[in-house]
């Protein structure tokens, strides 16, 4: 729900298109003009988003979010933490395709302030100052991500979830740092086979 979130505030805000598979409809015609997934055979995952990066390329400003519950998909989840991960590496394996500089750089903030929490918990160990500046980061980190929530979980008529953001935030901190670093420098496992 989140992801969603984030996908149609990038495109409101004119950070890039991301896209999803799951939910993603394009004519023919911009299809073929832009050669469909030729040049994206080499990549064992991503296609959707790249292929809009095709079509954006030709119709710059023809690439809409469509923000309709009569358009929401549903998907199974994954059936295991150990699927879940190799989903989330995958997914997370994408972004040194990004080509748009505005939406990496908010990424790597976003990045680098989880790491900087993980980093506080660990330092406060050795100097309980440092519980004191994870606290106050982490009140910021969870007020600004349930301000961002709540009309998410209100479109998507899911508001009860919200309660559980505040006690899993450790849990999605060290999600962010082991998922974001593991995308970028290792392989995954996906549709039975090992991808690098």
């Amino acid at each position: 729900m989140s992801m969603q979130g984030i996908t149609a505030a990038a495109h409101a805000m004119k950070l890039g298109n991301m896209s999803n598979g799951a939910n993603l409809a394009f004519s023919k015609v911009a299809y073929t003009e832009v050669g469909g997934y030729e040049g994206l055979d080499h990549f064992a995952s991503g296609d959707d988003f790249l292929l809009m990066m095709k079509i954006a390329k030709v119709y710059p400003n023809r690439i809409a979010y469509l923000r309709s519950q009569n358009a929401i998909v549903s998907t199974t989840p994954q059936p295991d933490w150990s699927s879940f991960f190799q989903q989330r590496i995958r997914w997370a394996s994408k972004t040194g395709y990004y080509n748009d500089a505005r939406l990496t750089s908010i990424l790597i903030f976003i990045y680098l302030f989880n790491l900087s929490l993980f980093i506080l918990a660990i330092a406060g160990i050795r100097d309980h100052f440092y519980f004191q500046l994870l606290g106050g980061m982490l009140a910021i980190k969870i007020l600004v991500e349930l301000l961002f929530l709540i009309p998410v979980a209100r479109f998507f008529r899911d508001e009860r979830i919200l309660g559980y953001s505040p006690f899993l935030q450790p849990l999605h901190i060290v999600y962010i740092v082991i998922v974001g670093f593991l995308g970028l420098f290792t392989g995954y496992k996906w549709k039975g086979r090992s991808v690098r």
